[in-house]
């Protein structure tokens, strides 16, 4: 207990130091969990991405958004253009930079809103959680959108004393959106929780103009990739497993040249009503509903405590981000 306090005690005194203590030890636990030696895996594609734009070829991926590799892409020009091998090493260190670096949003929400030994717990927790660590030298882009979407959260959590705050959200919002294409959950978003804040904080004219600007911001961080996306397939918003959502199974991964994909109605006509269920609802929503609280079973312990302290606390409005952030994720 002394030593939390204390160390709650150093975070409220020298908080820069602090974080830079934090920071430094999940860095090196992330390091110590590396395995440095698998060449190919499941990010495969993003770092081959990466270092096609680095040497030149800006081409899009069809099924993946390219913000994480257009972020590799200068780490990989100056460290790792020679090959894919030294492409994926570099790629491993940035993944596990970018993991570590989440611990700066963090720890400033942290900061916001719990105190004394809360904090240092939280704190502790983060830098050691195995669904975090999991991640370790994995150059997905789940590491990159989880440091924008701790952004988000700090952003919105700080909007709720300075409204413009959320801009900067909205901003991180749109850098969320390039790193995977689920990120444009984050619009919806914030307009809900700046509408459900703001309403009667607010003259309705500026609060109408706030309203406007976050969607203008998100759309204007995001354009890059929309505009690229409507170049190559004559859609902003076109992504290879949504336009292929009423094909069947075997060809939602057909990574081949797009071409004709099928309609609902089309897939109606084809299908009988049970397996149009079967297909959208109790495979589909029902599934990704209990896959959910089953991730969340894992650490029963720590989840229970999390869903009695959603409950009482999840409408407060310095708590209503994570709540609209965890109904997203459902």
């Amino acid at each position: 207990e002394s030593l939390f306090s204390s160390i709650g005690l150093f975070i409220e005194e020298r908080h820069a130091i602090a974080l830079l203590g934090f920071f430094l030890v999940s860095f090196s636990i992330l390091l110590a969990l590396t395995d440095f030696s698998v060449v190919k895996d499941g990010a495969y594609e993003y770092v081959v991405e990466a270092l096609n734009i680095a040497r030149g070829d800006f081409a899009p991926l069809d099924f993946h958004a390219n913000g994480w590799s257009w972020f590799l892409a200068p780490f990989i020009f100056l460290f790792g253009s020679s090959g894919f091998s030294q492409a994926n090493l570099v790629a491993k260190l940035v993944a596990d930079l970018v993991l570590a670096m989440s611990v700066i949003p963090f720890f400033y929400i942290a900061k916001s809103l719990l105190q004394g030994k809360s904090r240092v717990a939280a704190l502790v927790l983060f830098v050691t959680f195995p669904p975090v660590l999991k991640w370790a030298g994995v150059p997905n882009p789940e590491n990159l959108l989880m440091l924008f979407t701790l952004c988000i959260l700090y952003f919105m959590v700080r909007s709720t004393s300075d409204a413009k705050y959320i801009l900067a959200a909205a901003a991180f919002g749109g850098l969320s959106y390039l790193t995977r294409q689920n990120g444009l959950i984050t619009l919806p978003i914030l307009l809900v929780f700046f509408a459900v804040a703001f309403f009667r904080k607010m003259p309705k004219n500026q609060y109408f103009a706030y309203m406007a600007l976050i969607a203008a911001v998100f759309l204007l961080v995001a354009s890059p990739f929309l505009w690229q996306r409507y170049a190559e397939y004559g859609s902003p918003f076109s992504f290879n497993q949504v336009d292929n959502i009423f094909a069947e199974k075997e060809q939602w991964y057909d990574l081949a040249a797009p071409g004709h994909y099928p309609s609902f109605l089309e897939f109606l006509t084809t299908h009988s009503i049970k397996a149009t269920y079967d297909r959208f609802i109790a495979e589909g929503l029902f599934r990704s509903v209990f896959y959910t609280f089953h991730q969340i079973s894992v650490v029963a312990i720590l989840g229970l405590f999390f869903l009695a302290g959603l409950a009482a606390r999840g409408l407060e409005l310095r708590f209503l981000p994570f709540t609209l952030i965890i109904a997203a994720t459902i």
